[in-house]
């Protein structure tokens, strides 16, 4: 009826004020019961929901009844607006990215497999023991692995300075 498309395109809300607003018009328009109303005025100062709320005033619906015009849903100001579903077009998701929803936390990472041109050759090498082991990187001119050095150097112990100067004095 008066509404038109606005059910479908704003929020519930907004139709709550608009119908009140719809209430109040109603008064001024002639009825059985009320051969004669009382006028609601000219739209002043005193008619406020048009430039607070942003929804049509008693008298702009007055005026859409009078005509028998619906609402349209520009005559209601955008921030009532229902979203738009989100269009097909993959192009435009391009400019309009999802949000990240959590940011919290360190980013779980999931494990890609390496892609065979970029993947590290395997070099195999004679253990300690005999043994044939696959280790990877380069390796030394003479063929075998570089050592790697693991926590503390030998002969270094929890000792304090004092006990350290004492065993190097004697």
């Amino acid at each position: 009826e008066y509404l038109g498309e606005l059910p479908q395109v704003i929020s519930q809300k907004a139709l709550r004020l608009i119908s009140r607003e719809h209430r109040r018009a109603l008064t001024a328009i002639p009825s059985p019961s009320n051969p004669r109303p009382k006028g609601i005025g000219l739209c002043s100062d005193d008619c406020t929901p048009s430039a607070e709320l942003g929804i049509p005033c008693c008298h702009t619906i007055l005026s859409k009844l009078e005509g028998n015009v619906p609402l349209a849903k520009w005559d209601v100001h955008p921030r009532w607006h229902l979203r738009q579903p989100t269009s097909t077009d993959p192009y435009r998701r391009i400019l309009d990215p999802k949000i990240a929803t959590s940011l919290r936390g360190r980013p779980k990472n999931v494990a890609q497999p390496v892609p065979p041109h970029l993947a590290i050759d395997r070099v195999s090498v004679q253990s300690q023991n005999g043994q044939e082991v696959a280790r990877l990187g380069a390796s030394l001119p003479d063929g075998s692995q570089p050592r790697r050095g693991r926590g503390r150097p030998r002969g270094s112990k929890n000792k304090s300075t004092l006990a350290r100067l004492k065993a190097q004095a004697t």
